[in-house]
């Protein structure tokens, strides 16, 4: 097993609430059965920060939308077109299945998203 930590650390997280809405309500939009992508671009966050959604609306126990959180977290994190943690992007991705999705399907549709970001015009440069 390897000893380097894989996961997401406190500062690559989106936890700014200032943050969240300003993403949400500004930020650009990606989608790819069954996730979906919102991205910000404030020049002043710190860096990479990362988000996952599951919607109440559609998994009413709490033990599925922690499975659908688990899902895209290690989708994610397993990606091959995962960002640079230099750039000042902040990312949600929210599943918009109706019932419990395979993981294959989640990194199928993050992959596709991320490199959709990646061929975006726009300059989504670390400074």
């Amino acid at each position: 097993m390897s000893d380097t930590y894989q996961g997401l650390s406190r500062s690559e997280r989106l936890r700014s609430k200032l943050l969240w809405k300003e993403v949400m309500e500004r930020g650009s939009t990606f989608f790819h059965y069954p996730v979906k992508l919102w991205v910000g671009d404030n020049q002043e966050a710190p860096g990479l920060q990362v988000a996952f959604v599951a919607p109440k609306r559609r998994f009413r126990r709490a033990v599925d939308r922690n499975r659908e959180k688990r899902y895209l977290r290690e989708a994610y994190r397993l990606s091959e077109h995962r960002p640079m943690r230099d750039l000042k992007l902040q990312i949600v991705f929210l599943s918009v299945a109706s019932a419990s999705t395979e993981l294959k399907d989640y990194r199928k549709a993050i992959d596709a998203l991320l490199l959709q970001l990646k061929m975006s015009p726009h300059d989504h440069q670390a400074d």
